[in-house]
């Protein structure tokens, strides 16, 4: 059980990726707090997660103050008060994130609404420490979705992307972690 898995205890969908982060802790959690669209960027596709503009290289001191009910931007579209909701967060340790999603559109909506037909997620960010220079970074995604039929898209559409934005976000953080950033091909290996 991770942090986060209680907000979608009727999951109908999770996903579990993870990857090693020659690290601390304390040296990989600043870059998962400044997550968000407007903000350091997802760390993954940025044409599509990011409106184009690449995600931060470097710790962004003005996003390090994160607190439980902020809304992390998901879109560049996204109005004020619409995204990733931070629902846990313990320093050094886990960040949790929540959206709620009108289905057909997939679009967030404010965490007060509540459409007939809808996608909840979770996404926890759990850092579990290996040795003193050594994490583990474990990232779970849970669903949950109204009315069943939503199940087949997710399965055909959903999972598929999911799995190619999750992979492309943990190799591009571990590698700003351990600075494998080359000039040659103006982005991460």
């Amino acid at each position: 059980m991770l942090p986060g898995d209680e907000v979608t205890p009727n999951f109908k969908g999770r996903e579990t990726h993870a990857i090693t982060i020659n690290s601390s802790t304390k040296e990989i959690f600043p870059w998962i707090k400044q997550m968000g669209c407007r903000r350091a960027g997802w760390y993954s596709y940025d044409k599509i997660d990011n409106g184009g503009k690449s995600s931060a290289r470097v710790i962004i001191q003005e996003f390090q103050d994160v607190k439980i009910g902020d809304i992390l931007p998901a879109r560049p579209s996204d109005p004020p008060g619409v995204g990733f909701k931070v629902n846990g967060i313990k320093e050094n340790e886990y960040l949790v994130l929540t959206t709620f999603s009108k289905f057909p559109s997939f679009r967030p909506v404010k965490q007060n609404e509540q459409p007939k037909m809808f996608w909840k997620s979770s996404w926890t960010f759990f850092l579990r420490k290996e040795s003193l220079n050594r994490t583990r970074l474990i990232v779970r995604s849970s669903v949950d979705f109204h009315p069943w039929w939503i199940s087949i898209l997710s399965y055909l559409i959903a999972k598929p992307l999911h799995f190619i934005m999750q992979k492309r976000q943990l190799i591009n953080i571990k590698n700003r972690i351990e600075k494998r950033y080359t000039a040659y091909n103006n982005g991460y290996k």
